[in-house]
């Protein structure tokens, strides 16, 4: 059952698109996160500090400025950690209704930018009205949820009269659920219920609007963000190996020569299941992201190919 489950979890990584990745991602931090603070309970013999409380201020965001600088990580995890059920459940149904939509209006490469600088400018305005709220000291700031209201009016903004079809009432139009957050947010603020929190809702919100609005004006930030996070993906890649990346084994380079002969020639037989099925997988993310008609005369034949192999 687990090997299943293991299975599905890769499948749906490789083939759902950034929006499913991060609902993977938010989950695994929260099965992690609860289970750091059951462990950190149990070592205590149930007599320290919860552990939960423990944990949640190594990951999340603290007003004062001294948190931050021994915790600089706080920035970028704090939008990933869940501790409630319910809180995990609505962030993700949130985060997959409207940042699909989002998605496959403007592709998955606007996906992690809009996530990532909603969950920042939440953060930010969180700290920054804590300086003039003095009950927010004391407080804790997580959870994706300034990042899903960046989603929210980013897919307000982009097709406002688009209609969600909501459990109950029917369907409603982008604009005015996003409205309805909106206010429901001032009006939390007003009874001093999660003040923090929808502090940081309002930040992300006023973030994914300002995305939007900037890429009408062809203002693309997210050819920013990407940059600075493909230039650390491939400072991360070099860094385990040093300089035994530059000593390959005879085995590697024929594994590489099949690897480029498989991508080049569409009759090359099907015998190496494994470069069959990871070819197979780049062209059919290529028509997911492009489309078929951007594919090369060659992948057009190996696709044909590939649909009559038994």
């Amino acid at each position: 059952m687990f090997d299943s489950l293991w299975e599905d979890i890769k499948y749906q990584y490789r083939h759902g698109g950034m929006i499913v990745r991060l609902i993977i991602f938010n989950i695994a931090a929260y099965v992690f996160i609860n289970l750091t603070a059951l462990l950190f309970t149990l070592f205590s013999g149930f007599t320290g500090p919860k552990g939960i409380e423990t944990v949640l201020r190594f990951f999340s965001l603290e007003p004062g400025l001294w948190h931050q600088l021994t915790h600089p990580w706080v920035f970028f995890t704090s939008m990933f950690v869940h501790v409630g059920f319910w809180h995990l459940l609505f962030n993700m149904l949130m985060l997959y209704w409207f940042g699909r939509i989002v998605e496959n209006l403007l592709g998955h490469r606007h996906i992690l930018p809009i996530y990532l600088i909603s969950g920042l400018a939440g953060g930010l305005f969180y700290l920054i009205s804590a300086g003039f709220i003095p009950s927010l000291y004391g407080s804790f700031a997580y959870g994706a949820s300034a990042a899903v209201m960046g989603f929210v009016l980013a897919a307000a903004t982009l097709t406002p009269d688009s209609r969600l079809h909501l459990l109950l009432i029917g369907p409603v139009k982008l604009k005015y659920i996003a409205f309805a957050l909106l206010l429901l947010d001032l009006f939390s603020i007003g009874w001093m219920a999660n003040t923090g929190g929808h502090l940081a809702h309002l930040g992300g919100a006023a973030f994914g609007y300002l995305y939007i609005s900037q890429l009408r004006q062809g203002n693309d930030w997210s050819k920013t963000v990407n940059h600075i996070l493909d230039s650390i993906l491939n400072l991360l890649k070099r860094v385990p190996f040093g300089e035994s990346q530059k000593k390959k084994s005879p085995l590697r380079k024929v594994h590489h020569a099949q690897r480029a002969k498989y991508k080049n020639d569409p009759q090359t037989d099907t015998d190496d299941e494994d470069l069959f099925q990871e070819r197979l997988d780049a062209i059919l993310d290529k028509i997911k992201e492009h489309g078929y008609d951007k594919l090369s005369p060659e992948e057009k034949q190996f696709l044909f190919n590939a649909s009559k192999k038994k």
